[in-house]
């Protein structure tokens, strides 16, 4: 679905996905984001959870375009980021983003969205930069907690941010309709965030 040609992302038509990889089978859903409205949605929320959170930092998409013309649409649902107040980590991951973190992230990306390809590991440790400035504008980055932590992250504050936060954030990860959602140490938020009504 992607126009590599023209140097430019193309949002095609999605028709269901079936791909089986060691004996797991995944369907993947046929919904058509339109990459403008998707954009304008994010902002809209954003500022207004910036209104009521100083200091957040803004997360979501690096390239609404690049991740609505991907074959495969994911997420990464993290706890928090280490540093700083009142930044764009989506402007950040269209940089190319930092070695520690995004290096493995860029890796999943390019895994997932070439689940047929096998990858040698001396393929994966060359190349680091141009790959995360390829991959990372293919998925979505969503931090639970919007404001800086520390270098390990306090759980109760991770906590206490779906506590408060639980409306927006389902709203986000909803704009997303992620194919695959990878959760780093934050599987129990995400069930918490999206399936607050059942007893799991």
């Amino acid at each position: 679905n992607i126009d590599i040609a023209s140097e430019k992302w193309h949002v095609l038509p999605r028709t269901p996905i079936s791909v089986e990889r060691a004996g797991v089978t995944m369907q993947l859903r046929n919904a058509i984001l339109d990459p403008i409205e998707l954009e304008r949605e994010e902002n809209i929320l954003l500022d207004r959870w910036a209104a009521d959170l100083p200091g957040l930092i803004r997360d979501g998409l690096p390239c609404a375009q690049a991740y609505c013309a991907a074959p495969v649409r994911i997420m990464l649902l993290l706890k928090e980021v280490n540093g700083g107040e009142n930044w764009d980590l989506r402007q950040f991951l269209r940089d190319g983003g930092r070695p520690q973190t995004w290096d493995v992230a860029a890796r999943w990306v390019q895994g997932i969205l070439n689940i047929e390809t096998e990858f040698g590991w001396s393929s994966l440790v060359e190349c680091n930069e141009e790959r995360r400035k390829e991959m990372l504008p293919r998925m979505c980055a969503v931090n639970v907690k919007k404001t800086s932590g520390k270098h390990t992250a306090n759980q109760r504050e991770i906590d206490r941010a779906v506590e408060l936060y639980q409306d927006n954030l389902r709203a986000q990860i909803g704009l997303y309709q992620p194919d695959i959602v990878i959760c780093g140490g934050t599987t129990g938020q995400y069930v918490r965030i999206m399936h607050r009504e059942r007893q799991i």
